[in-house]
């Protein structure tokens, strides 16, 4: 499961969505957006059962830099709102903070879980219009924490590691 920034797309656009495509794995679609020429967010879409899936950013072992988290998410308060929203459990969108749904251990992102299915046979013929607007929100939630990190953020070493977030 790649992270969720890269510099490569490795699958094909269509014409017709020239903006964004899917790339089919194993254990996953990887819904890639096209920021820009080389600028790729990757959001991954994961079986949860047979009847839901969950769209996936996933920032690695960055956030294994919360070593304190009552006085840390205190100061993100602030600093970085989108992000704190997300780790105090009240975005508005309903992401939320999960561990990988991969055999990678110790892997953190962000994650719109438990959406259904809707009948159909298999969790590529659920891809829709819904999903595809699920997977934009959380893609551009993804880069507005990114950009938080990176322009306010108050810790000198998490803005130093935003490096590690490009696959």
């Amino acid at each position: 499961m790649r992270k969720f920034l890269s510099s490569r797309s490795l699958a094909q656009f269509h014409k017709s969505t020239p903006r964004y495509t899917l790339r089919i794995l194993k254990d996953c679609v990887e819904i890639i957006f096209k920021i820009k020429k080389g600028v790729y967010v990757i959001i991954n879409m994961v079986v949860e059962d047979n009847q839901s899936l969950s769209l996936f950013s996933n920032w690695g072992t960055f956030f294994r830099r919360i070593t304190n988290p009552h006085k840390q998410l205190n100061l993100l308060s602030k600093s970085c709102p989108v992000l704190y929203s997300i780790l105090s459990g009240h975005d508005a969108d309903g992401i939320v903070e999960v561990k990988a749904f991969s055999n990678v251990k110790d892997e953190i992102g962000f994650s719109i879980r438990n959406i259904a299915m809707c009948g159909k046979v298999n969790f590529i013929e659920s891809f829709d219009h819904y999903i595809c607007e699920k997977a934009f929100i959380l893609a551009n939630k993804s880069l507005a924490i990114y950009n938080e990190i990176q322009h306010q953020c108050p810790f000198q070493t998490w803005r130093d590691a935003l490096e590690d977030l490009w696959d």
